[in-house]
């Protein structure tokens, strides 16, 4: 997976240039979760209140479940309104991009005081965030391995900073009593810190490319 300058996989860039989600409710609440994360990815969003106000060039749908009976469609998305805005912003681009099962959802970690993540549905990057509380990102990842239960779970870890790499597989493994350590993997760091000039999350995503190219792995 190539980088553009910035060190953001090429792919995701570009999705974020011409990706558009609509958010078709009459819960201005549900609406406004949804909104604000898919806006937080940069990515352009609309809401509408009809079926007739989607716009053509919308690539995914997302309806509150229940709402609007009837309407079915490839790219349509019913979520819950407990359901987190991040799991299902996730569905709407695994949607957009015609991924109908996930064979393996991946997280990539640069651990340290910040630790960055970047999510990924078999090779497509879904989001990055940056955090600094180890129950939070516990918690995070294992939203996101929830909303792929048929699904094989992946952490990959870059093997920098091992102090903070061992308490952050505790927190993954005590929070997620179903991931397997074996499934727990760590790769060299390498440039991963200057190609992403400094951003945690985007160094989490050269982590990814790092894995994805076979490089030597414990």
């Amino acid at each position: 997976m190539d980088l553009n300058p910035i060190g953001m996989p090429r792919h995701a860039a570009a999705m974020h240039r011409g990706f558009l989600l609509a958010v078709l409710s009459h819960d201005h609440r549900f609406a406004k979760r949804i909104v604000e994360e898919a806006r937080r990815r940069r990515l352009e969003v609309v809401h509408v209140h009809s079926r007739e106000d989607i716009p053509l060039t919308a690539k995914a749908v997302i309806m509150k479940r229940g709402e609007f009976p009837g309407i079915t469609a490839d790219r349509v998305v019913e979520a819950e309104a407990t359901q987190s805005p991040a799991s299902v912003v996730d569905k709407a681009i695994e949607k957009a991009f015609m991924i109908e099962k996930v064979a393996k959802a991946l997280v990539a970690v640069d651990p340290g005081k910040k630790t960055g993540l970047a999510y990924y549905a078999d090779n497509v990057l879904l989001r990055t965030e940056t955090l600094y509380d180890y129950d939070v990102l516990a918690e995070h990842v294992a939203d996101f391995f929830r909303n792929h239960p048929e699904s094989v779970h992946h952490v990959v870890m870059g093997a920098g900073a091992p102090i903070y790499r061992e308490h952050l597989t505790k927190s993954l493994l005590s929070k997620m009593p179903d991931l397997r350590e074996e499934n727990i993997f760590t790769v060299p760091e390498g440039n991963s810190t200057r190609l992403a000039r400094g951003r945690d999350e985007l160094a989490a995503a050269v982590i990814h490319r790092m894995w994805s190219r076979g490089v030597k792995r414990s």
